[in-house]
């Protein structure tokens, strides 16, 4: 508003400095009523002034609206400024929270992953451990019939022996 209200002064003083310097006094006398030709000279004059008043009021008018078109057009560009620093927050949240989710996913799955790990590893001491069982059952066994043979054997030659 500042600028427009300096830009208007600016312009009506430049008006009047310009018809003043332009404007020839005005000498009201019997002599320009009977003289037809400085009648018309005087006419002139009046009408150049008037035209030079027209003149400025337009440049002002033109002025006026050329800045209220360009304090418009910085309006805009502020606007549109101020959206595209929206969207890029708005991306830079919705790519934020994309990373962290991909990073909970990943953190989940190496706990899962973990996990099958650890039961894979359960199951197979597990199982190594009945693999151990059964072949200690079998060693025991075996060495069970193994002396029975022993016995059985021995209680034969004893037998023969004895005849």
């Amino acid at each position: 508003m500042s600028l427009l209200t300096g830009f208007r002064t600016t312009t009506v003083m430049a008006t009047l400095a310009l018809v003043g310097s332009t404007a020839r006094p005005a000498k009201v006398s019997a002599q320009q009523y009977l003289d037809p030709h400085a009648a018309h000279e005087a006419q002139e004059e009046q009408d150049r002034v008037a035209k030079a008043a027209r003149d400025a009021e337009k440049d002002q008018q033109r002025a006026i609206v050329k800045a209220a078109h360009e304090a418009q057009e910085e309006r805009d560009r502020a606007a549109k400024m101020a959206r595209d620093a929206e969207e890029d927050r708005q991306r830079a949240i919705v790519k934020a929270a994309h990373e962290a989710q991909e990073e909970r996913d990943r953190a989940a799955k190496m706990a899962r992953d973990a996990e099958e790990d650890r039961q894979r590893a359960i199951v197979k001491a597990a199982h190594e451990a009945q693999e151990e069982r059964d072949r200690a059952a079998k060693a025991a066994l075996d060495a069970e019939q193994d002396q029975q043979r022993a016995m059985n054997h021995a209680a034969h030659e004893a037998a023969e022996h004895g005849r």
